[in-house]
């Protein structure tokens, strides 16, 4: 039977998320910060049993406990708590996913309000400068996946602050994004 849920491993995903990505990129900047230091360590096996999905939600929960935004990291990552199991590798994919789906909605959005009739100057060369940031957005998270998705067998620590670049440089462009309208969310 297949699950209702997307791999975390997998490029397209369908995900529900807020409206504005910001909160939900600095919570996957955090997750990856955190986890950092046992990103090298192979997560343990468990049987699969009741007491496994409760295990993998309480590592979901335990990670998320220390981000900026709790709650919107549990409760966009603990749907893929089966998934993700206890390994910090593809609790960050899971993030980096939720987040590109975000990231790619805004972009939507972005680009449907660029087409409206009307727009004050100001408001149009804001709307114009997001669909640019939130575009870099989208691509800073495609290739933070891309990378983490590989395999490697060298340096992966150097890997993981790369990671932690793109997905900074994401945050970045969407707060860019947010100021252009004087601080309101794009």
């Amino acid at each position: 039977m297949r699950s209702s849920h997307p791999d975390p491993n997998q490029q397209q995903w369908r995900i529900p998320f807020p409206h504005s990505s910001s909160p939900s990129l600095l919570l996957l900047l955090l997750i990856i910060s955190d986890q950092t230091q046992i990103f090298s360590v192979a997560a343990s096996t468990l049987p699969k049993s009741p007491a496994r999905i409760r295990t993998n939600t309480e590592y979901v929960r335990t990670s998320c406990s220390t981000t900026s935004y709790p709650r919107l990291c549990y409760n966009s990552l603990s749907v893929y708590a089966g998934k993700i199991k206890t390994n910090p590798k593809t609790l960050a994919l899971a993030a980096l996913h939720v987040n590109l789906a975000a990231a790619r909605s805004s972009a939507a959005s972005m680009r449907r309000l660029a087409k409206t009739r009307g727009l004050r100057r100001r408001d149009a060369s804001a709307i114009s400068d997001c669909v640019e940031e939130v575009g870099d957005s989208v691509f800073e998270l495609q290739r933070a996946i891309r990378e983490l998705g590989r395999p490697r067998g060298y340096d992966f620590m150097g890997l993981i602050s790369d990671i932690e670049t793109w997905v900074s440089s994401a945050l970045t462009d969407e707060e860019t994004c947010m100021e252009g309208f004087g601080g309101t969310a794009c």
